[in-house]
Formats: structure tokens, C-alpha cells, sequence
């Protein structure tokens, strides 16, 4: 689930764009600021901003406080000059992406954010709303410079932005029975870890944002795919309460996962994930020689007490844990997040949860794009044929875009539609939903990026930011051109006025002074925004969702458009499968329940 990803190799290759190389600011003294560890010194950003990057927001999680609830930064001597981003969190390098030959990449001392302010704003002046952005990478990639135009919505909708890193993959969700065993408190024993540093960043923002002109009592999170993923778990987590006042989720999902899929192994009889504790440690006696198999390496385990299995996982190097990791693709590894231990987050299941009333409630957005998953499947060979074995063609249009959009409409049920009918039912009234249609990626004679990718995973990012100038470095190549832009930059300039306005008043009305169509809430008529050019329809509202119980109905009756039962059956395990993006969606929540989803439905056995 990350950003146009599976299409770096392809575009870096072939189009100019991916050469970007930092330099580091000079210090402004007008932008010294006194925060409660000490001074900090930023620079002159771009748009008429002053920028800090790099102030720690938690101690190091290294050593002993790795896989433990984040610690409060320590007081620093001197001022802090922040003027450069901070090392990624460990992770697989993306080929191409990351200029390196190095198995892996980042540094566990990765727990630091990022502020910008309009340079307009003065001490004395009224308090601006703070906006504080989580970044995607399906939990396991990314980082927060890869979106610094985040910065452009602090001048042109007076906000203050902050942007964070956060631990990823086996480093920010890890829950063992050894961990439970020999943790100090309910927090460290969550597993939640990820979760736990964005509360710790919101915390940071609580203590500090007044010295950088931001107001502490109206602070927006958004965050885009997994970064909405996480947006999602702070509208969940009862240790979030009162430390934002909004939330936008762009591309998220309400997804949380039992404490069997992250601690158990997979012949267990709750089963765990291939990228569970118990597997990742059988592999890692395996790899160092401590054991010949499972077996042997159960055997090993057997003697050894809570102490000894969290003293010899947290002295493994970073990367040893990470090539352990199975399926992963592009740099990206499932594995099970927002685990639901019932401290951090909730024990059962999210929609639930919500529709009960319990969750903090704030005014939301929720959103998702008309064509995601065309992002994730642009290279299956099952409906592209690749060219020269590497650039992926389209051989049947209409297919295509019917597979994709049964994966695209799961993602818009389960990441906004079904939230907001929950958010609904429990009588919370500022709940606002969008989808976003720009389908106008440049494309050449080697790639046509616009049937490929339509309005793809992540293509909203630049218009929210009111990038223009193509400024992000997530994107290897620049989405608005010059044939573009006349559609496009409209488009941008609305969304980034109605997130701004959102972060000012807590609905996003008409933009504020752009006077745009009204956006109304989601209530009983199912309303949602929609965001094309005006070539395509323009920005209007609409209405009625979808529920995946339709969208499996839908599927099952597709037969005459997928090619038979057989097309059926393929386009099923292509998107719900049991190891599909949208595998969650398909299971009949109790053993041996048969429900809409159910694989008989779609795969008879002779298949």
C-alpha cells in the first residue's frame, strides 16, 4: 500500500526525475525557538516558511528500549540546529528509489519530527491550527522527507505542519509472549509500538507547538494509506484522547489485527502470521546457526526464559531481523499491525467499535481513491502483458478496469464508506467522505501511465500539499506537466483549501475563501465529495457508498464480463485471497460461518 512504488523501477529507468539530491540550509536566526529540551534554530524554507527538522520528540529506541513505549527526549545543551531530516527507520531499501547496495537502510535512532510555520506569523499573534502528517509505506517503508511539501500548507492555509518518523515493520509492531512476560508495564507488553510513538509525537506537539505559533487545542492528524491506517488507530486508541481535535484519513483502512496473527506460529491452532514473533524467531535460530529446523529451534527456545529470548532478539542488528521478513516486494512486507491488546487499542473488532460510540470523537475526513489497487496491479501478469519483459501494457481495457474496481471499491468500503456509516450510527455527525478521480498522469509512447494507473494509490498527496512544482521525492516522475496543469492546479488549490479550512473550523465547507461547493457530511443520504477537473465533471458531491457484502454480490454474478466462472474464480484470489491485499474482507468471522465472501461463491472446488 504505498505510493506508486511498483512503478519506480519501470519510470526511473526510463524518464528523468529521479536524481534529487538534498543540501543542507543555512540557520535563520529569527527562527530560534525555545521548546521544553531546549533551544532549536531552523532555516528559511521554501514559500515563505520557516522549517525545523530533526528536533527528537522520544529517546532513541535502541538497546534496551527497543520494542518498549517510547521515552521522553532528554534536555540537549546548547541549540539545536535543525536543519536536516533525520535517518529513516530501519527498513528494506526500494530498488532504484534508494541509491544503496546495502541489504537495508536507516537507523533505529529514527524518532524525530519536523515544523514549519508561515514566516507571517509573529509572538503575540492568534495561535494557528497545527496539522500533523503520517506518512504511508504499508507500514514498513517511508519516511517523512519523502513528503516535504507537506510545508506548503503552513504558508498558504496558515497552519503549522508537522511531520514525523515513526518505527516500522518488526521494529514498530512486535508482540512475543517473552515481550508480554518480561515487560516493565501494559505499554511495553502492547506489541503496539508504532501506535505508541505517534501518541508520543502528539504529546511532543501538546508540550511544545505554542513556541512555533501553533495552537496545542486544535491539532488536525492526516495521514495518507498507512499513514491513514494510523490516523485511524488514534480515532481508536483511548490514549489518544483530547491530543487532536481532527483527523483526515487519506487512502486508510479501519484494519486491526489479533494478538494470534502476531505472536502464534502459522501450524498453531489460532494460526499467526508468516511474519509472526514466533516465525521471525525460528528463522533467526535457523540464519545463525542456533538450530538445523523448527523443530530443533522449538527444542532451543524451550530452555530458555522471558529474559533470555528479549536479550537475544534485541541484540540482533536491525537488518537481521529484517531479512527475515517473507513476501516482501519492492522494500513492502505484511506483517500484522494495530494489534488489538486492549490497552493501546481496542481488543475486538475496530467497526465495532465505532459503531458502539467508542472512539475519540472528533470531526473527520475520510477518503480514498477512485482506482486504487490499478497502482498495486499494473504489473499482474494475469491482465498486463510486459513489453521487452519489463513495461507493463494493457491487453484488454475493459477487464482490467473491472478487476481493479472490485478492489478499489473494497478499499473505499472498508477505508471510508463503512467507517462513516459506523461513525454514523453511533450519532457522530462531522464525518465528511471524499473520492478523488484525477486520472491525468502524463504519460509517453512506452508507458500509458493513465490506463495503468487511472486515479491511483497515492495521487491525491500533491494536490492536498499544492505541489505543483512536483517537489516530493515519493514520485519518480513529475505527475502535473505542463499538459496538465491548467486542470490540475484548480484541483490542487481546492483540496489543499478544504483541508485547510477543515483544520481551521472542523468542516471543510467551502474551502474557506475559494467559496467551492459546499461539502456536506456523510449523514443518512450516504454524501461524498468527489475531486476531478472540471474536463471530467469537477468537484461535486455525490451520493450513496458501498458495503462489501455488495461488492461480493456483485463479483459473483460477473461471469459474462470476466470471462466465465474460471475469469470469476481469477479476479476472487487476484483480490480476496487468502495472501490478497483485500484477504481480511473475505473471512466469515466465525469458523465454518459461510458470508458473501466466502471463496465457494466464486471458486468451486474443481478450481
Amino acid at each position: 500500500m504505498t505510493p506508486v512504488y511498483r512503478i519506480f523501477l519501470l519510470a526511473c529507468l526510463l524518464l528523468p526525475a529521479c536524481d534529487r539530491e538534498p543540501t543542507t540550509p543555512m540557520p535563520a536566526e529569527d527562527s530560534l525557538r525555545q521548546t521544553v529540551n531546549g533551544e532549536v534554530i531552523g532555516f528559511e524554507d521554501r514559500h515563505d516558511t520557516w522549517s525545523w527538522r530533526g528536533i527528537p520528540y522520544a529517546q532513541p529506541p535502541i538497546g534496551d528500549l527497543r520494542w518498549r513505549a517510547p521515552q521522553p527526549a532528554l534536555p540537549w545543551e546548547g541549540t539545536l540546529q535543525a536543519l536536516e531530516f533525520a535517518p529513516w527507520c530501519p527498513q528494506l531499501p526500494i530498488p532504484v528509489v534508494n541509491d544503496t547496495d546495502e541489504p537495508w537502510l536507516g537507523d533505529e535512532d529514527c524518532l524525530y519530527l519536523n515544523v514549519s510555520a508561515p514566516k507571517s506569523w509573529s509572538p503575540g499573534d492568534e495561535l494557528l491550527p497545527v496539522m500533523l502528517w503520517l506518512h504511508g509505506g504499508g507500514n514498513s517503508v517511508g519516511s517523512a522527507d519523502l513528503y516535504a511539501a507537506v510545508r506548503n500548507l503552513a504558508h498558504r492555509e496558515q497552519v503549522i505542519t508537522v511531520s514525523i518518523h515513526y518505527r516500522l515493520g518488526m521494529l514498530g509492531w512486535f508482540r512475543h509472549p517473552a515481550l508480554v512476560a518480561e515487560a516493565a508495564n501494559e505499554f511495553d507488553a502492547s506489541g503496539n509500538f508504532g501506535t505508541l510513538d505517534t501518541i508520543a509525537a502528539l504529546q511532543w506537539v501538546r508540550d511544545n507547538i505554542q513556541a512555533f505559533g501553533g495552537d496545542p487545542g486544535n491539532v488536525t492528524v492526516f495521514g495518507e494509506s498507512a499513514g491513514g491506517m494510523n490516523t485511524f488507530a488514534l480515532l481508536l486508541s483511548p490514549l489518544a484522547k483530547d491530543l487532536f481535535h481532527r483527523a483526515i484519513s487519506q487512502s486508510g483502512m479501519l484494519v486491526t489485527s489479533p494478538l494470534a496473527s502476531a505472536e502464534n506460529a502459522q501450524d498453531a491452532p489460532q494460526p499467526g502470521h508468516v511474519n509472526s514473533s514466533t516465525e521471525l524467531l525460528s528463522r533467526l535460530l535457523q540464519a545463525d546457526g542456533n538450530a538445523g529446523d523448527r523443530e530443533q529451534a522449538q527444542k532451543l527456545l524451550d530452555t530458555w526464559n522471558a529474559a533470555e529470548i528479549m536479550s537475544y532478539l534485541r541484540a540482533k542488528p536491525p537488518g537481521d531481523l529484517l531479512l527475515q521478513v517473507q513476501r516482501a516486494e519492492m522494500g513492502v512486507y505484511p506483517f500484522p499491525t494495530m494489534l488489538r491488546d486492549g490497552v493501546v487499542l481496542p481488543a475486538g473488532d475496530p467497526l465495532e467499535q465505532i459503531a458502539r460510540g467508542a472512539f475519540n470523537r472528533v470531526p473527520v475526513i475520510l477518503g480514498t481513491n477512485r482506482d486504487e489497487v490499478k497502482t498495486m496491479m499494473l504489473r499482474d501478469p494475469n491482465y498486463t502483458d510486459p513489453l521487452l519483459g519489463i513495461l507493463p501494457r494493457i491487453g484488454d481495457q475493459a477487464l482490467y478496469d473491472r478487476v481493479t474496481g472490485y478492489g478499489s471499491a473494497m478499499w473505499k468500503a472498508v477505508g471510508a464508506d463503512e467507517p462513516a456509516r459506523a461513525m454514523h450510527a453511533a450519532g457522530h455527525e462531522a464525518v465528511y467522505v471524499y473520492q478523488f478521480d484525477w486520472d491525468e498522469m502524463p504519460s509517453g509512447w512506452l508507458l500509458d501511465f493513465r490506463s495503468l494507473m487511472g486515479a491511483g494509490h497515492g495521487l491525491e498527496i500533491p494536490f492536498v500539499f499544492y505541489d505543483i512544482d512536483n517537489e516530493m521525492t515519493y514520485m519518480p516522475i513529475d505527475q502535473i506537466d505542463e499538459d496538465n496543469l491548467a486542470g490540475a492546479e484548480p484541483l490542487a488549490r481546492a483540496m489543499s483549501a478544504y483541508w485547510g479550512q477543515f483544520a481551521h473550523q472542523g468542516t471543510p465547507g467551502q474551502g474557506g475563501d475559494e467559496n467551492l461547493p459546499a461539502w456536506k457530511p456523510w449523514q443518512a443520504e450516504e454524501n461524498y465529495m468527489v475531486f476531478d477537473t472540471v474536463a471530467d465533471g469537477g468537484i461535486r458531491m455525490s451520493r450513496t457508498g458501498v458495503a462489501r457484502d455488495g461488492i461480493f454480490t456483485e463479483l459473483a454474478g460477473d461471469g459474462a464480463a470476466l470471462g466465465g466462472q474460471e475469469g470469476v474464480c481469477l479476479a476472487y484470489k487476484t483480490i480476496f485471497g487468502e495472501e490478497a491485499m483485500f484477504g481480511f474482507a473475505a473471512v466469515c468471522p466465525e469458523q465454518g460461518e459461510d458470508c458473501a465472501g466466502a471463496k465457494r461463491h466464486f471458486c468451486p472446488e474443481s478450481q
